[in-house]
């Protein structure tokens, strides 16, 4: 089913009504590029086969049936999936798109433009209705851009993308821009995530992002890849790339005009298969690197010697 409204375009495949079902908590955070099905059957069986919400700004109807076709662990399929495409802020004010969000039992951002999402739902009944689907324990996720917005701050890209080197050349520079977060998530409390991460080298300007906040880490997400994240906040990555958990030692004192510079840098590289402790912030099975800034380049260090 398609209705097309002013502000927004509805499509439906599987049971219009409200199923009752018995959701879990947890966050997909993907990086963009192919989708894993294993990522999405691990959103799929956190929802308990429920009603799955897509939420975008462009695009179409391109999960529906990817999702409604692909089969639980236990061989059981979604009640429904349901795509919401925000053409206007508006939209998100509507009661029908407030209340289906609100009533899913899993919520997934596509991918696009970060900064459209900002403007389409910051401060709206369906950024309300997210957070109070997430407070009651069901699943959340998003890839590339989506995987952006759920960051505690995000890169809002309100002034067009921005480079490691553009980034590492002048930290306060316009382009460096973060918005407070969208979703309130203890896994990702004071967390700033990054998609594409690898293929577009954006570990420099994650640590920008990261110098620009004191306090706060980091999640850069390569393609193809997903970190899942379970309700007593230990994640595994699964797909074809890497997740890299970043963290700062000090943070540097922020000049306008001038290039960072930053001693020590701390990333932790975890592989499909491997496992991160979001609450304490470690891997057992992870690689840990190092790295620092001098004037606006990017050195890494040596690997550092693996915990016993």
């Amino acid at each position: 089913m398609h209705i097309s409204q002013p502000t927004y375009d509805y499509y439906l495949t599987g049971n219009a009504s409200d199923i009752a079902a018995r959701p879990r908590p947890g966050l997909v955070l993907a990086g963009g590029g192919a989708d894993q099905d294993q990522a999405m059957t691990w959103l799929l069986d956190r929802s308990d086969a429920g009603d799955i919400v897509v939420i975008r700004a462009s695009g179409a109807d391109g999960y529906n049936d990817y999702l409604a076709n692909l089969p639980l662990s236990d061989g059981r399929k979604a009640d429904s999936v349901e795509t919401f495409c925000m053409k206007e802020r508006e939209g998100s004010f509507d009661p029908f798109v407030v209340e289906r969000v609100r009533n899913a039992e899993a919520i997934f951002f596509a991918g696009g433009d970060q900064y459209q999402y900002l403007q389409l739902f910051e401060g709206t009944p369906l950024q309300e209705a997210v957070q109070q689907a997430f407070d009651r324990g069901i699943p959340v996720g998003g890839t590339s851009a989506g995987l952006a917005l759920l960051g505690d701050p995000y890169f809002s890209a309100a002034r067009d993308t921005v480079t490691s080197q553009e980034a590492l050349a002048d930290p306060l520079g316009p382009k460096v821009t973060l918005a407070p977060r969208f979703l309130e998530a203890e896994a990702l409390d004071q967390v700033i995530t990054d998609s594409h991460f690898s293929e577009r080298e954006r570990l420099g300007r994650l640590l920008v992002f990261l110098s620009r906040e004191p306090g706060s880490r980091g999640l850069g997400v390569d393609e193809a890849t997903a970190v899942l994240v379970d309700g007593d906040l230990q994640a595994q990555v699964v797909g074809e790339g890497a997740a890299h958990f970043v963290s700062l030692t000090e943070w540097p004192r922020l000049e306008s005009g001038r290039p960072l510079d930053l001693a020590r840098a701390e990333v932790v590289r975890c592989e499909a298969g491997q496992s991160f402790d979001m609450l304490a912030w470690r891997s057992s099975d992870g690689t840990p690197q190092i790295y620092r800034v001098v004037q606006g380049q990017l050195q890494a260090g040596a690997p550092e010697p693996a915990e016993n």
